[in-house]
């Protein structure tokens, strides 16, 4: 099965120019320029694959961050982009070349026949472990990391717990999100991110309080919806290669 959407090495869809030159004082910014840096688009600047090189390079700077910045409570996300995210780097690195975009890795698993691909006919069933499952959770666990940001920035009460609803949530048992709902609870609030002198990568912008939480809350808000917009695109293309399962009954 070969979906006429993959690239070819003939014709390899372009980086977004505008991610050439970062320019962010703060890690949160940083990791929205890798996000744009990740996206391979067609001449109308729409994104249609993602190099996967710069994916795992801004997956892993976002776990790094994310795991300081927002303390125990994110775990359950944590934990999912952590483990997963070592399975693909590692396949990746083992076959760069096959596995060089997120289109030309999900071919590759089709071509291993290893999975059951989603038809109109039946649901789709990924071997475990294999690259297409471990891409699956890792882009779950991304997913709830961006919603929550987004939810956070936006003034939505409670937006880990409905970020987690909806996301992760429909794949856990009663007994798992119940303890996972309980974490939540101490989400880290806006101020507290905004006000968090680690993030900045300016020593001058870490020792200035103001500036620092305007630099934070801006580059929040940039990093969550840049964050949010590619993982959900990933998602779409798994869904295109039939490589994406639904909930757990």
């Amino acid at each position: 099965r070969q979906l006429s959407g993959a690239p070819t090495a003939a014709g390899e869809p372009q980086r977004d120019a505008a991610a050439a030159s970062p320019s962010s004082l703060t890690k949160l910014g940083e990791i929205a320029e890798k996000c744009r840096l990740a996206r391979l688009q067609n001449e109308h600047q729409e994104l249609i694959d993602v190099s996967m090189r710069e994916f795992l390079d801004m997956a892993e700077k976002c776990h790094g961050t994310l795991s300081v910045s927002l303390g125990p409570a994110l775990s359950i996300a944590l934990a999912d982009v952590a483990k997963n995210l070592a399975v693909v780097k590692a396949m990746v690195e083992r076959e760069p070349v096959k596995r060089r975009t997120h289109r030309i890795f999900l071919q590759t698993e089709l071509d291993s026949g290893a999975h059951t691909p989603a038809t109109a006919a039946g649901e789709c069933q990924l071997q475990n472990p294999s690259g297409a499952c471990q891409m699956q959770w890792l882009l779950r666990g991304l997913e709830m990391l961006a919603l929550y940001l987004k939810l956070l920035n936006e003034g939505t009460a409670t937006p880990a717990s409905v970020a987690y609803e909806q996301t992760l949530e429909k794949y856990h048992s009663w007994f798992t999100s119940l303890g996972c709902r309980a974490m939540l609870i101490a989400a880290p609030s806006k101020d507290k991110i905004c006000s968090n002198a680690e993030l900045a990568l300016d020593p001058a912008l870490a020792a200035d309080a103001q500036r620092l939480s305007a630099a934070l809350a801006h580059d929040l808000g940039e990093m969550a919806n840049t964050l949010l917009a590619l993982v959900r695109a990933m998602i779409r293309i798994s869904s295109e290669y039939g490589l994406w399962e639904g909930c757990q009954s």
